[in-house]
C-alpha cells in the first residue's frame, strides 16, 4: 500500500547522497502517510538504522525517491544501497 505525493523543499544540510547511506535502509514518505509510519516503525523494530527523508519537505528528496522508484508513490524503502539496492515502494506491513 502506498500513498501519493508532492515535492517541498530542498534537504539543505542533510548531506543524503549514495556514498553517505551506505547499509542504512532510507526511507522516503511523508508524515501524513500511515504507510509510511507503519514502514519506519516495523523497520526500527527489527533493529535497522532507518534514515527517513519526508518528501513533501524536501525536493531533492523527491527527485531522489523518484530516481529510485519511478513514481511519486510513498513510501519507499531502500536497503543495501552499496551492494545491490533492494527497492521496494509500498508498505503492507510484515
Amino acid at each position: 500500500m502506498g500513498c501519493s505525493e508532492v515535492g517541498g523543499e530542498p534537504l539543505a544540510g542533510k548531506g543524503l547522497s549514495p556514498a553517505d547511506i551506505g547499509t542504512k535502509v532510507l526511507i522516503f514518505g511523508k508524515d501524513s502517510c500511515p504507510y509510511t509510519a507503519a514502514a519506519r516503525k516495523d523497520y526500527e523494530e527489527r533493529g535497522y538504522e532507518v534514515e527517513y527523508v519526508d518528501v513533501s519537505k524536501h525536493t531533492d528528496g523527491m527527485r531522489m525517491m523518484e530516481q529510485f522508484s519511478g513514481g511519486r508513490d510513498v513510501p519507499v524503502m531502500v536497503e543495501n544501497l552499496k551492494t545491490g539496492a533492494k527497492i521496494t515502494v509500498g508498505f503492507g506491513g510484515t
